[in-house]
């Protein structure tokens, strides 16, 4: 990724190509060294000429965001709140290919990381 600018983390992205409208890619995250409670959730996208419109599945939360720019760019963050971390069930991220954008005819996804947090603290309570 270094030779797209800056704002990468560790210069790589899953990059998921060959995809069309409804498919989906689970992603597993592991959390063997995470505290079980409530954590924010942060995917961070990858953005390009050629990418899909994507909708993004945590933990019942849905988003959905268009990855479509002139070049390829770190994408706005997608943020997911109060995301449950039990012990020994995994937690997926679930990306499902919408649609393409209407100037190409390709499906491609991109994602640069995605982030965990614990939720702050409300009530004395997580």
């Amino acid at each position: 990724m270094t030779g797209f600018g800056r704002g990468w983390s560790d210069d790589r992205q899953l990059w998921w190509s060959g995809g069309k409208p409804s498919d989906a890619l689970a992603l597993p995250l592991i959390h063997d060294d995470l505290v079980p409670g409530s954590y924010d959730v942060t995917l961070y996208p990858t953005t390009s000429h050629n990418y899909a419109q994507i909708e993004v599945t945590i933990d019942g939360q849905t988003q959905n965001v268009d990855l479509l720019t002139k070049h390829v760019l770190p994408g706005r963050s997608l943020h997911f709140k109060d995301v449950i971390i039990k012990p020994d069930v995994i937690l997926d991220v679930i990306i499902t290919i919408l649609d393409r954008n209407e100037s190409k005819n390709r499906y491609m996804v991109g994602i640069d990381r995605i982030e965990l947090r614990p939720s702050k603290v409300k009530d004395g309570k997580l």
